[in-house]
């Protein structure tokens, strides 16, 4: 707690920026989507820091969902090569699809770091 007195009482110097509207508006644009201030966000800017957005709610649950898949079918891939019982080939396959799924899941959202997205 005294850390962060010490902190807020180290902020004595007041910078005055003038944005135009359409500046303005793309600024708390952005922040809107992040769970800053519009003065935390842009100290954290100058700061050169890592600046993240939230993810979307249904995310982790479909993340999870798909890797579930993966592993269930995974799970038949190891039952099907000690039975004999099902064509390796397809079972593979299926595999390489719900991967190639995840990836791109991943990759439409960016960069994530925990529940947060990563600004590059």
């Amino acid at each position: 707690m005294r850390k962060r007195r010490k902190q807020e009482q180290s902020k004595r110097h007041e910078v005055k920026v003038r944005y135009n509207d359409a500046d303005y508006a793309a600024l708390c644009e952005l922040v809107s989507r992040t769970p800053y201030s519009r003065e935390e966000f842009i100290r954290r800017a100058t700061r050169g820091a890592k600046l993240c957005e939230n993810l979307p709610a249904d995310y982790p649950g479909i993340l999870r969902e798909l890797r579930r898949i993966g592993s269930n079918v995974d799970q038949l891939l190891v039952k099907a090569r000690a039975l004999g019982f099902v064509d390796e080939v397809s079972l593979r396959s299926i595999k390489e699809q719900v991967n190639r799924m995840d990836a791109v899941f991943g990759q439409s959202f960016g960069d994530w770091e925990g529940r947060r997205r990563i600004w590059r």
